[in-house]
């Protein structure tokens, strides 16, 4: 951001992203306990791994836990899940549901380790199963599963949902980041209280996203009907199509958006910050891009 905008935000931005990072962190580590599977380990961490009945809904609710959800190449969907007592798993297939409860709370995060996946690794993880943190649960269905709802409620961690075709969605993050990647969701709503979302050859449909303090960034996707509400974070896009009706709504933070596609009319406004938009859009276009900003600068190019 530019130094005003820096100068309105002050010490209660500082104080307000303090407080947004030791609620974050104020969870501990875990893994998971008491089903009935083979258990492996990879360095320290113990890992369960189990197949799964047929479904086509999630519904999953962590206190702890990173979750990865994905298709692979695989015959059978199965849950995989790093093996703590503290923090233990219970899940059950049920009317074509999958539901998956992690309770309990890290006691201690000074060993735990950061790991920051790429796509070739979380494609690796949902073929494989294997873990090698004590805080993960990953499930994975084979290719030609019709895998349409999930649901998520994640206290603290991180949330990677890839190749996927959702018809719905519901995503509720307390603390962590939401990654999606060559995923399409059809309709849904997406809040996340501290945290980024990170949006990566994918299409949105009828999507609500609502961040109270972080960035949403998109790369190489498309929203159609979707709306974008941030209250203290940036919205960033590259090579991004809007179709139909889309709406960005922010209160402090900057707009940086570079198109693919320039058959659009952007309708703007912006209490305080500057503003630079492309003259080559298409201002008759049927597509609409409504940009809604408070404090800080919009681009579009």
């Amino acid at each position: 951001m530019k130094s005003w905008t820096k100068t309105i935000l002050g010490i209660g931005v500082s104080c307000s992203l303090l407080g947004a990072a030791l609620a974050g962190y104020g969870f501990a580590t875990g893994g998971l306990s008491d089903l009935e599977n083979s258990t492996d380990m990879v360095g320290n961490v113990n890992y369960q791994k189990a197949n799964l009945d047929n479904f086509s809904k999630i519904d999953i609710d962590s206190t702890t836990s990173d979750v990865i959800i994905s298709k692979a190449n695989i015959d059978k969907p199965f849950i995989s899940y790093s093996d703590n007592k503290k923090t233990p798993v219970n899940y059950e297939v049920k009317d074509d549901t999958l539901t998956v409860k992690q309770t309990g709370t890290r006691t201690q995060i000074g060993n735990a380790n950061i790991h920051f996946l790429s796509l070739k690794d979380i494609i690796g993880i949902a073929k494989t199963g294997i873990i090698e943190n004590s805080h993960t649960i990953v499930i994975s269905v084979p290719q030609d599963t019709d895998l349409t709802s999930v649901k998520a409620n994640l206290s603290s961690g991180d949330l990677d949902i890839s190749q996927l075709s959702l018809d719905n969605v519901m995503l509720e993050l307390l603390a962590g980041e939401l990654t999606l990647t060559n995923t399409t969701l059809n309709s849904g709503t997406v809040n996340i209280t501290s945290g980024d979302a990170e949006i990566e050859n994918s299409n949105l449909t009828n999507v609500a996203f609502s961040i109270t303090t972080g960035d949403i960034d998109l790369e190489n996707s498309q929203a159609s009907n979707t709306t974008f509400e941030l209250s203290m974070g940036d919205f960033s896009a590259n090579a991004a199509t809007f179709k139909n009706d889309n709406t960005i709504t922010m209160t402090t933070g900057e707009v940086d958006i570079t198109l693919a596609s320039k058959d659009l009319k952007v309708l703007m406004t912006n209490l305080l910050g500057d503003a630079d938009i492309t003259s080559n859009l298409n201002q008759s276009s049927k597509n609409t891009l409504t940009i809604d900003g408070n404090v800080g600068d919009i681009t579009v190019q």
